[in-house]
């Protein structure tokens, strides 16, 4: 019911109303999902299992996921991509660097 690439509405949680895939089962009642959902473990009680199975491997990587979210029709927000991850640590790295030349600046 809950295996490899079957597509899951999560129902309970911060999460709840957004679909993920069942990426990796975790133990007796718990499962991996990645989506438009944080990669979490959740337990199968909080997600209900839709017709649609992807064709995606065990642990398959958050990009992937995402893309064959979007050749499904689901709309999927720049922020669960690794680009916006990596652009948003490019930026507090520039502004780490920012604040220490700031603060040598007024020694």
């Amino acid at each position: 019911m809950f295996e490899i690439g079957r597509l899951v509405l999560k129902v309970a949680g911060r999460d709840a109303g957004k679909v993920g895939v069942v990426i990796s089962p975790i133990k007796e009642g718990k499962v991996l999902i990645d989506g438009i959902v944080r990669k979490k473990q959740v337990s199968i009680k909080h997600i209900i299992p839709l017709k649609v199975l992807l064709k995606v491997k065990e642990n398959e990587s958050s990009d992937v996921i995402l893309s064959e979210l979007e050749k499904l029709g689901y709309k999927v927000e720049e922020k669960y991509t690794s680009k916006f991850k990596k652009e948003k640590s490019e930026k507090s790295e520039k502004s780490e660097k920012k604040v220490k030349v700031e603060k040598k600046a007024k020694n």
